[in-house]
């Protein structure tokens, strides 16, 4: 009987706990939002997400906002979710999705409405150490680090494992393919691949 009781918890178990953890998730995470006075719509998380912000950092959320985040999470979300704003801010529009990805902002990072990211990217607007290898480990490291501006446009797609890297605006529908690193600007309407990031295809309208 106790044999036959375990085992119906432990399958009532399996069953239940994604749900369990994804509902744990959206509340805490939605707390965490309220206590930092991040500005957001209407927001669905599927596990835990982090922010973090420093006093001059910014974070906002747009409707319908929807992350994949931990190790419990749909598909092949694995790591959770982290977006940090760094004196910087991230910007994010309506109806945009993103999983098991971290983005990191020291000036400023925008995505727009519908855009999708795949699990494990990475996106940020700074190169973290300075180029001069006299000043690169020294207390003066970081703020000689350049920064510039990220931009992904409407309906754009990063597949998984991509990283965007500083100044890069990716165009308007694009699709950038899974495990790709763009370094330079993408134009509206185009596939590209690759490390470093090269035009593939132009996408039929």
């Amino acid at each position: 009987m106790i044999t036959l009781l375990f085992k119906f918890i432990f399958k009532l178990e399996q069953h239940y706990r994604s749900w369990i953890f994804w509902e744990y998730g959206q509340t805490s995470t939605l707390k965490q939002l309220e206590r930092m006075n991040i500005p957001h719509g209407r927001c669905r998380f599927y596990g835990i997400a982090r922010f973090y912000k420093t006093e001059d950092g910014k974070i906002i959320l747009g409707d319908n906002f929807s992350c994949n985040t931990g190790e419990l999470g749909p598909g092949i979300a694995q790591n959770e979710c982290k977006f940090i704003a760094e004196r910087g801010s991230i910007i994010i529009g309506k109806n945009v999705g993103i999983s098991s990805s971290i983005i990191f902002s020291q000036k400023n990072i925008t995505i727009e409405d519908n855009v999708a990211i795949g699990a494990g990217c990475m996106i940020f607007d700074t190169n973290f150490h300075s180029l001069d290898p006299k000043i690169r480990g020294t207390k003066n490291d970081l703020i000689n680090a350049k920064n510039a501006s990220v931009r992904i446009c409407k309906h754009a797609f990063i597949g998984a494992r991509s990283i965007v890297t500083k100044g890069v605006t990716i165009g308007e529908n694009s699709i950038i393919a899974a495990g790709s690193v763009v370094v330079k600007d993408i134009p509206a309407n185009q596939v590209w691949g690759g490390n470093p990031a090269k035009f593939l295809k132009n996408i039929k309208s």
